[in-house]
């Protein structure tokens, strides 16, 4: 009986599938099934029904599941206390919002490339809710999302707060604009966490959204709305930038600036070092006040 070949039982047990928990300990799915086997015909039990297309634990299986998670994170605690720097390879599945991807992900991609660079890096560009389900069913190892986890098997913690401000495109030298009288307003889409919390914005604001638009991009809603086809609510550092050369102006009001936490989620049962250490990693380098460098060009 090896670590190893606990490891492959409890992921593909709690994955509930051999292909997501063979990318997640960075295996072929061949080499996790053997494992499995071996552990099986080391403690004489059999651990999975393979009798239909989609093997399922067995009852001895799950019998055996706290048992292995506790010896798994013996063996986690006994690699941190050594004092030892762990070098992580294999392939490193994780999800941003785009916000993030164009701010602050590429000097985090720098500094992973640098400390560690075995691990080859997956990055999802997505929605929350789509990250969170990918987190939840294994596909990723961790995101940072709009808001905080809501699945049950989620550990989410705030790594950052950023500032909204409703902005619109300039309409020349004098003129301002009135958020109540905004004939188009540009929205998240209803799949996206960011949709409630708009909506709220938009009541607090007394801005009717009568007539909307719909975009799961930010670079295209920042682009309606420099384009004049639209307001939104834009994060107020990403549009400094275009801001200052006028392309763009906040939008008359007294509602009180929206803010959004940004958090970093993982399973709840994932005690991995390597979740840890990208955690720390992610909180050194998560500054959003960054503006989009493309823009300077």
């Amino acid at each position: 009986m090896t670590l190893k070949q606990l490891e492959a039982f409890y992921w593909a047990a709690k994955l509930g599938t051999f292909a997501i928990a063979a990318q997640r300990l960075a295996v072929t799915q061949s080499t996790l099934s053997k494992r499995i086997a071996e552990l099986e015909a080391s403690i004489d039990h059999t651990l999975f029904d393979r009798s239909s297309k989609r093997p399922t634990v067995t009852e001895t299986g799950e019998k055996l599941l706290a048992t292995v998670k506790q010896m798994i994170d013996l063996a986690e605690n006994v690699r941190a206390g050594s004092g030892q720097i762990e070098h992580y390879e294999g392939r490193l599945r994780f999800g941003v919002s785009e916000l993030s991807a164009a701010t602050w992900f590429p000097r985090f991609a720098n500094r992973l490339r640098d400390e560690h660079p075995r691990l080859v890096l997956e990055p999802q560009i997505g929605e929350g809710i789509m990250l969170e389900r990918q987190v939840d069913r294994g596909e990723l190892d961790f995101a940072i999302i709009a808001g905080v986890g809501s699945f049950d098997s989620i550990a989410s913690e705030v790594v950052a707060e950023v500032d909204f401000t409703w902005m619109a495109a300039s309409p020349g030298p004098g003129s301002k604009q009135d958020p109540a009288h905004a004939e188009v307003v540009i929205t998240p889409t209803s799949s996206s966490k960011m949709m409630t919390l708009f909506s709220n914005w938009a009541t607090s604001a007394s801005i009717g959204m009568a007539r909307t638009i719909h975009c799961n991009s930010l670079t295209t809603t920042v682009g309606l709305v420099v384009a004049g086809a639209g307001i939104s609510c834009l994060p107020k550092a990403y549009v400094s930038s275009l801001a200052k050369r006028g392309l763009l102006v906040p939008v008359r009001g007294d509602a009180p600036k929206p803010t959004l936490d940004y958090s970093f989620i993982s399973r709840v049962d994932d005690t991995r070092s390597l979740i840890s250490v990208m955690k720390a990693l992610v909180k050194q380098s998560a500054d959003f006040n960054m503006p989009n460098a493309l823009w300077a060009f």
